[in-house]
Order: C-alpha cells, then sequence, then structure tokens
C-alpha cells in the first residue's frame, strides 16, 4: 500500500496566515468601535470556518456574527497577504509523487488567491474551501468525495494539518494522519499517527508509510470497524453523487467539487 493522495490544511500547515487573520479580525472590530483582541487569543479561535470565528470574536459585543462574519470577509484581502510558506514548503512540494490536494475550512476563493499569489495554484489537482461541502472539518464528506475523485481508498490518504479538525477528519474516513507540531496549536496533538515538526520531514513520513509502517493505534483499530470505500461519497450525496458518477476514471481537475460556484479570484 501506498500514499497515492496527500490532503494539505491550508492555515498553520502550508502558510503562516496569523497575521492575517488577526489583522482582518481587529480590523472588523475597530470598525464597530471595538478594542483589539490579544495576537494568540485570536489565534486560538481559528480552526473551524469564519463564521464560528465571528461567532467568537464578537461574543463580547452586541454585533450578530453574520454581520461580523461579512466584515472580516471585507477586511481580508489576499492581495495585502503577508503570510509566508513555512520553511521548506516551496522546496518539498514538487518531490512528492502522490497527487496533491488541500481541504481547508477557508472559503474557497481566499484559498486559490493565496496559493495564486504565492505560485502554487497549478501545484494542487483539487481543492476544497469551506464553502466547497455543506460540511466542514471534521466531517469526512471532502475526504469521501476525494477518494471517490481520484479512485483511491483511505488506505492510499494521507492527511496533513495543525489543528484537531484536521485529524479527526482523517479518523472518520480511515486515512493516515500527520499532525504539524509547527503549526498554530503547539506540540504533539492526541490522536495523531504520524508527528513532524518541519514540513520536509513529510516525505519521511511518507516512505515509512510506503514501505508498510502501521501506526500502533491503527493496529488495535484494523479490523473492528469498516474501512471507507470508494464509492461512500455517492451513497451519502446522493444527489450530487448521481451527477458526478460519468466523471469516474477521468483526471481530476483543479479547484472543482460538489458546491462550487463559479468564482473570480480577488
Amino acid at each position: 500500500m501506498s500514499v497515492k493522495v496527500i490532503v494539505f490544511d491550508l492555515d498553520g500547515t502550508l502558510f503562516d496566515t496569523r497575521a492575517d487573520i488577526v489583522k482582518a479580525v481587529n480590523r472588523a472590530r475597530a470598525s464597530f468601535g471595538l478594542e483589539p483582541l490579544d495576537f494568540d487569543r485570536v489565534v486560538a479561535m481559528v480552526g473551524n470556518g469564519v463564521k464560528v470565528l465571528a461567532e467568537r470574536v464578537f461574543r463580547d459585543s452586541p454585533i450578530v456574527p453574520e454581520i461580523g462574519h461579512s466584515r472580516i470577509m471585507e477586511f481580508y484581502a489576499p492581495d495585502d497577504s503577508t503570510a509566508p510558506l513555512y520553511p521548506g514548503v516551496a522546496e518539498t512540494l514538487p518531490k512528492f509523487s502522490a497527487q496533491l490536494t488541500i481541504v481547508s475550512n477557508k472559503p474557497t476563493e481566499l484559498v486559490h488567491a493565496l496559493l495564486q499569489k504565492n505560485g502554487l495554484d497549478k501545484r494542487f489537482a483539487y481543492v476544497a474551501g469551506g464553502d466547497t461541502f455543506p460540511q466542514l472539518k471534521p466531517d469526512p464528506a471532502a475526504l469521501h468525495f476525494i477518494m471517490e475523485r481520484f479512485q483511491v481508498s483511505a488506505k492510499e490518504l494521507l492527511v496533513v494539518g495543525d489543528h484537531t479538525p484536521d485529524i479527526e477528519m482523517a479518523r472518520a474516513a480511515g486515512a493516515f494522519s500527520v499532525y504539524c507540531n509547527y503549526g498554530f496549536f503547539g506540540k504533539d496533538l492526541v490522536g495523531a499517527e504520524f508527528t513532524v515538526d518541519s514540513f520536509p520531514e513529510l516525505l519521511d513520513v511518507v516512505r515509512r508509510i510506503d514501505e508498510g509502517e502501521i501506526p500502533a493505534g491503527r493496529k488495535k483499530a484494523e479490523g473492528q470497524a469498516r474501512e471507507p470505500q470508494r464509492g461512500d461519497f455517492h451513497r451519502r450525496h446522493d444527489g450530487q453523487g448521481r451527477q458526478r458518477q460519468g466523471n469516474r476514471g477521468q483526471r481530476p481537475h483543479h479547484g472543482r467539487g460538489p458546491g462550487d460556484r463559479d468564482r473570480r479570484p480577488r
């Protein structure tokens, strides 16, 4: 068994977007006459999508979350982003033989804009954002779709992220998981099958899986539960699934998935 598809998170995994997010949040708060929030406090609220972030950062105010969400989006400008790639990302991505994809809770338009700004938009075979599917991470809907689209099993899928939803999504789908200690949320998340302290270390993780290494926790669970199968996405998402059955076996194309709308990058 080998890793055929790698699914990356974006924020805290590929890019250090903390400054961009905190700046957008505090500009939004300032527009309502509210005091700025501490940098680390805002970062601790990230990871479950912008709508949930808005609920959290405006909890101390009378601002309706929907209005707060819209205001944050007004101030989040990818063209002005100063978010750097984490060390080793640009050099390591071309070394993977697996198909590379992204599943983020960030709005898809913002994901594409950040990739394009950094010349990475052609590097990924598929991108799903927080508005691609009805469910956000940790729901495994995006992984089920990716397995169907790329015609791979859960054991050929590797999820890489820096937050609990990434690891829980991988576990729910039966995929391998890697936790990035260098990301937003600190070291050694409980439940991750592998951990890395830097992005280039992922190459070694892929090698170990390709050579047959099975994490201890997976050995215990082996055989106790049904492994997710190709076609699970279509069984769970009947209407959209039937519409896409004819795409089986075709090469996936960049940035399209159920729920996608035509979007113009900023």
